[in-house]
């Protein structure tokens, strides 16, 4: 990730940022098309291209209220994710490296990972689209076991036994 970075920034210092035209919503939909790799969406249209679970999460609710395509979009993303975590035999990571689907955590266990791709489930049955709300419930009972024992993993490595707290 760090080679295609500093790629990214040498490119851009010979030819410069790459730019859209058009209206503010212009280029930020242009944006967010760029970030949807036609299986999940990225956290950027350039640089970052992995699955981020972080940036997933904060954008979720945004995504869900955009409406169509985005929350089927966001639906296929983290149907993506978790299969590449199951299949990997991985805990819910911060990162999932396109290049062999690797899930990664970005320097350590990410604490906030595992709330922000719930949260990212939850924005979506509020979807206004009842094909996209029942799908996040079908994939969230689907996964049930799986996101359960994520559950358990978390408060064992994160949470205090004494206080309850992080």
């Amino acid at each position: 990730m760090g080679a295609h970075v500093v790629r990214v920034r040498v490119r851009r210092a010979l030819r410069g940022q790459p730019r859209t035209e058009g209206t503010a919503e212009e280029i930020l939909r242009s944006g967010l098309e760029a970030c949807w790799t036609g299986e999940y969406l990225t956290a950027s249209p350039w640089t970052y291209r992995q699955f981020w679970t972080r940036d997933t999460g904060f954008a979720a609710p945004a995504l869900v209220r955009l409406g169509n395509p985005w929350p089927g979009r966001l639906l296929s993303s983290l149907a993506w994710a978790i299969g590449t975590w199951r299949r990997r035999g991985s805990q819910v990571t911060t990162t999932i490296n396109p290049l062999g689907r690797r899930p990664v955590d970005v320097f350590d266990y990410g604490v906030d990972s595992l709330p922000l791709l719930l949260t990212s489930l939850r924005s979506l049955t509020g979807s206004t689209d009842a094909r996209v709300a029942a799908g996040a419930s079908a994939l969230a009972d689907e996964h049930h076991d799986w996101l359960a024992a994520e559950v358990r993993h978390f408060v064992e490595r994160v949470v205090d036994p004494d206080t309850g707290q992080v």
